[in-house]
């Protein structure tokens, strides 16, 4: 399996970054993970909108072309062969003094997991302690993942599939890997990210299209007590799309199966990936 490292395609074993790399020693990076469709990346621009915002806040300086990482990723997938895949955008200031790492992985995505989920629904633990309402530098994705890292860990260890971060006023703020939406009434609701959700971008494509449904979204507070009271609940990922929320700390949301607002917006999403992957291929003739 070949990997992008500092403008060279190598074989994944012969990868290797210094020690004093400061993304290595300080979680001094960032990172994005998005998915391929058809050997095509899925709102690849809008990922890379995030991590060159992120890149300006923590280093000012212009570490990499944009185009040029762009066209390192769809040589990615071509080199590899690749149809269905998980992509990982890693940029680091790199060692002190020194010129930024920049990584990028492309792996074959295993559908299996995946088709389950989305046909049962998910499970969920709430974890306290881990999450603050953001500020600037909470709000972009870095590599210093040591507190959701912990929290998935915890939430496989209990059996959950996911585990959702209360922020200091006892809010849930996002998933460790995804962000949530709950329906009350006829409502939408996700939480700010002024909370301490990250910015995801399939949660930025959710919402477009829930208002595109006619459907009204609110970004505000969702406690646990209020999450149980939910008609329907689902969390969001660029590999995982749209996922029910079945059930979380024992209680089953809503009524434990995919709901009809998710199911609408899981079919809006498919069709939004149909378009772009089709737009893409015609692009590249």
């Amino acid at each position: 399996m070949l990997v992008y490292l500092n403008g060279e395609y190598i074989e994944a074993e012969q990868a290797r970054i210094t020690p004093f790399d400061r993304g290595f020693l300080l979680g001094d990076g960032l990172f994005e993970t998005l998915r391929a469709y058809d050997g095509l990346p899925f709102a690849l621009e809008r990922h890379l909108d995030r991590l060159f915002d992120g890149a300006h806040l923590l280093w000012t300086t212009e570490l990499l072309s944009r185009d040029a990482l762009a066209g390192c990723v769809r040589e990615l997938l071509f080199r590899n062969d690749l149809a269905s895949a998980r992509i990982r955008i890693t940029v680091t200031r790199g060692p002190e003094g020194g010129s930024p790492t920049v990584f990028v992985t492309a792996v074959p995505l295993d559908l299996t997991q995946l088709e389950r989920i989305h046909r049962e629904g998910a499970s969920a633990m709430t974890v306290a302690g881990l999450r603050c309402s953001a500020g600037a530098i909470e709000s972009i994705k870095t590599t210093s993942r040591a507190a959701t890292v912990y929290a998935s860990t915890l939430a496989e260890e209990r059996g959950a599939d996911e585990a959702l971060l209360l922020n200091e006023k006892g809010e849930i703020a996002e998933g460790s890997r995804s962000n949530l939406f709950a329906v009350f009434g006829d409502v939408l609701t996700t939480p700010a990210v002024t909370m301490g959700a990250l910015p995801g971008v399939t949660r930025i494509i959710v919402m477009e299209l829930a208002r595109e449904a006619g459907i009204l979204v609110k970004e505000g507070p969702i406690t646990p007590q209020h999450l149980a009271s939910a008609e329907e609940a689902f969390i969001t990922g660029s590999v995982v799309e749209i996922v029910p929320l079945a059930s979380f700390d024992g209680k089953t949301v809503g009524g434990g199966a995919p709901g009809r607002i998710t199911s609408l917006l899981s079919e809006r999403y498919a069709a939004r990936v149909t378009l772009e992957i089709s737009r893409l291929k015609r692009e590249s003739f």
